[in-house]
């Protein structure tokens, strides 16, 4: 009873010292897009954005949790009138979950394990060397966003120097666009499997630590002539899945796929950035080399004894990289422009395209009132072939705040296109938006 007592009173005293300790924060945000065109809703997205942080000395805990809801119901059948989950479905999803450890063992190693966001690179938001987590694409136009990992992380700093390891021991595949923005971009995400209503099977890697897990490296350095550089590897899989078969018959002259069989190759990455200021000028440059496994695409056609191979992802080594700029004149306006080469689903040097991404801003009544003025990009194949394959978006917005922490912004997203381009197919997608976000 003696020590059940000492276990409950310690018991209490942890719980107040880390209530006293807890720090809650987060925001609230509602974003809705509707096109131009047919006046339909594009996106309808309401989320609540927790995070909860508690310092004990050398120790962090931190979380993240997004709880959303889209909007429109899934209801097929009567039977799913019964069922909330289909009526107003809610998405509860775990961001990050991890603790932090200073001086874990000795001075100056830090450890860091559970579920957490590893974002490298200097680049804003186009990352080539941002290959740990994997990619979220639900959502096209938020770009550089990313799902956590369940990782073992260990930073050990000596001076300027920061080496950084990484072990993520699972595989997870990325979250491709939501709704029918996946039907559109098929042939981009998975060339030679063609765009029809067929069956798919996807292999997912062996659950071994050999097969499915990922492993990354970097060294940083933060202060060479002004710069800071880094240079680090991973050596994991691609997130994004590639076919390697697809069966179906000859019909009325052509072939028809019924099936097709897909897997994530493996994949090792070189990659190196810096970022630094000249003359009030912020400058940032970031190249990952990538080294894939050959993908041998294998096309049987069941009612003809014919079978033929293709190499869809040779292997020879592919360069992405961007460089950018930011600054902010004396009148105000601020320019930040990127150009980007190969964006993050483009795999193979054939296959990089080139990509100027701008945004031109300036504010008004005491920061009160943000105009981007001129903000979008530009997609181009090759120089020489700009007329016949381009794409152009243009997006402007202003954003208003009225009291601090509360964000009121209303755009609109004009897309122009011509070709065979990423961006280039969604011309018929233009669409305005509001959103709303409360930050406490």
């Amino acid at each position: 009873m003696k020590a059940l007592k000492i276990i409950t009173l310690i018991f209490i005293q942890s719980a107040l010292l880390i209530s006293q300790n807890l720090q809650i924060g987060g925001y609230i945000q509602a974003d809705d897009r509707v096109k131009l065109k047919d006046k339909t809703i594009s996106w309808e997205e309401y989320r609540l954005n927790l995070t909860g942080q508690v310092e004990l000395e050398n120790v962090k805990f931190y979380s993240e949790i997004w709880v959303r809801n889209f909007g429109s119901s899934d209801v097929k059948k009567i039977s799913d009138l019964l069922d909330r989950n289909y009526v107003e479905p809610v998405d509860i999803k775990i961001r990050e979950a991890y603790v932090d450890v200073k001086d874990f063992l000795i001075d100056n190693l830090d450890l860091k394990v559970g579920r957490q966001r590893i974002a490298w690179g200097t680049a804003d938001k186009l990352n080539p060397t941002d290959n740990l987590n994997p990619d979220d694409l639900e959502d096209i136009w938020d770009y550089g966003r990313h799902l956590g990992s369940n990782a073992i992380k260990l930073s050990y700093y000596i001076g300027d120097f920061t080496f950084t390891s990484v072990f993520i021991p699972t595989f997870t595949p990325a979250v491709l666009p939501r709704g029918d923005w996946v039907k559109i971009f098929t042939d981009e995400f998975f060339p030679g499997a063609i765009q029809t209503q067929i069956q798919t099977q996807i292999q997912n890697p062996d659950p071994s630590l050999k097969e499915a897990s990922k492993f990354g490296l970097k060294i940083s350095k933060r202060d060479i002539l002004g710069f800071a550089f880094s240079l680090s590897y991973v050596y994991g899989r691609d997130d994004i899945p590639i076919p390697y078969k697809v069966s179906g018959k000859f019909k009325d002259g052509k072939f028809v796929p019924d099936s097709v069989l897909l897997f994530f190759p493996k994949m090792k990455i070189v990659g190196f950035d810096l970022t630094g200021d000249i003359k009030g000028i912020g400058v940032w440059g970031e190249a990952g080399i990538f080294y894939p496994e050959e993908v041998i695409l294998e096309t049987v056609i069941s009612n003809i004894p014919i079978q033929k191979s293709e190499t869809i992802l040779k292997k020879e080594n592919y360069t992405r990289f961007v460089l950018g700029f930011d600054y902010t004149f004396k009148n105000g306006i601020y320019a930040n422009v990127q150009y980007l080469h190969g964006f993050l689903h483009e795999r193979g040097r054939e296959n990089l395209r080139n990509y100027i991404v701008f945004n031109f801003e300036r504010k008004f009544m005491n920061d009160k009132v943000k105009f981007n003025f001129l903000s979008g990009g530009f997609e181009f194949k090759r120089a020489k072939d700009v007329k016949n394959n381009y794409a152009l978006i243009y997006n402007p917005q202003i954003s208003y705040n009225p009291i601090d922490n509360l964000e009121f912004t209303i755009g609109v997203r004009l897309i122009e296109g011509k070709g065979r381009t990423t961006f280039g197919r969604l011309s018929d997608r233009d669409e305005i938006y509001l959103k709303v976000k409360y930050s406490f």
